[in-house]
């Protein structure tokens, strides 16, 4: 205003010309500051009216690979070292079928990859029960997300396994003919290792991965008998606890001359001793694999009017009755080596 009056002055208005002009300056000048504020509150006002949109918080991807350690991690005090690898290789079967789909997170898992999967599985393995082993152990990482992490809510796998699995049973007896044939050859003969081995599968019905693990401590005199201890000694493997067990040594293993012998068999890993035998019995002709002495002995024993107590014993399978598992005290020694003898 002072400014305005002074240069007013320079014009040598009348007083009531000047009181005029600077009346109607100071009101613009109000209007002016009004409008200013009227403007500002405005934009304030619609500042507060406007909703604030904040984007949702991402939550950190999981990768399937990243999960499965985790996974193996938090079981690995429960789990035998041979579950843990027939876990992984089931469920890296899943990983490296879904990376090719460009699937990679566990939070990217859909029931239509699984349901994509299962045609997957169909394909890759011929036996039924494999397909859904390795549906069943890809289930149980999707629990581990749900109820051990908040990675998911759902499992995608819940509700997508198979519902009628049909039995495949190739396993065949290996008949007293057949294995007295085979053990006549001149491969057999020539092979020290794998004539044990045929010799200590038909006399005991050890699993195969059970007979390569054999170290000459593990022939034992126990009560006063001859036996060979099956153990989890000096990190050796056993498929459960009714596997650990001491089986008596037959008449015809004594007299092959296993107790000065006490074998080692020389190999570490199944499928190399057991492509052995099936070779042994292409040599005759026929088709078997080291289960069939199982399913073998077990055959005979059960001609022999054995006891199912005594078979589960030498055979390493759990007892289904009470008695069985909770009453015993002792393993019946002298009961299985009359058994064994009398079905070898």
């Amino acid at each position: 205003m002072t400014i305005q009056y002074v240069k007013c002055k320079e014009f040598c208005l009348s007083f009531e010309t000047l009181r005029g002009t600077l009346k109607r300056y100071r009101d613009r000048l109000t209007d002016e500051a009004l409008l200013i504020a009227l403007g500002q509150r405005e934009e304030v006002s619609e500042v507060l009216q406007t909703p604030v949109v904040t984007e949702p918080e991402e939550k950190p991807a999981h990768s399937l690979s990243e999960v499965l350690e985790e996974w193996c991690m938090d079981n690995r005090s429960d789990w035998k070292l041979r579950t843990e690898k027939l876990n992984r290789r089931s469920v890296n079967l899943f990983i490296d079928w879904a990376e090719k789909r460009s699937v990679r997170n566990i939070e990217e898992v859909s029931k239509q990859h699984i349901s994509e999967f299962k045609g997957f599985l169909e394909k890759h393995y011929q036996a039924p029960r494999s397909r859904q082993d390795a549906l069943i152990k890809l289930q149980a990482l999707f629990n581990f997300c749900v109820s051990k992490r908040d990675y998911l809510t759902v499992n995608p796998v819940k509700g997508m396994t198979y519902t009628k699995i049909a039995t495949v049973n190739h396993k065949t007896e290996v008949t007293v003919s057949q294995y007295n044939q085979v053990m006549k050859t001149e491969y057999v003969q020539n092979y020290t290792g794998l004539k044990w081995l045929l010799a200590i599968l038909w006399n005991t019905g050890m699993r195969i991965g059970e007979a390569i693990q054999l170290r000459p401590c593990d022939y034992r005199e126990i009560e006063g008998i001859k036996c060979i201890s099956v153990n989890a000694e000096d990190g050796k493997q056993v498929k459960n606890d009714s596997s650990i067990r001491d089986i008596p040594i037959s008449d015809e293993l004594l007299r092959m001359g296993i107790w000065e012998a006490k074998p080692a068999l020389g190999w570490s890993k199944n499928n190399a001793a057991g492509s052995r035998i099936v070779f042994a019995f292409a040599q005759i002709g026929v088709k078997h694999s080291s289960h069939d002495f199982r399913y073998s002995l077990s055959d005979r024993l059960r001609d022999c009017d054995v006891p199912d107590s005594v078979r589960y014993h030498i055979l390493g399978h759990a007892h289904t009755t009470t008695s069985d598992r909770v009453y015993k005290t002792r393993q019946p020694l002298k009961q299985m080596l009359l058994a064994i003898n009398k079905a070898c």
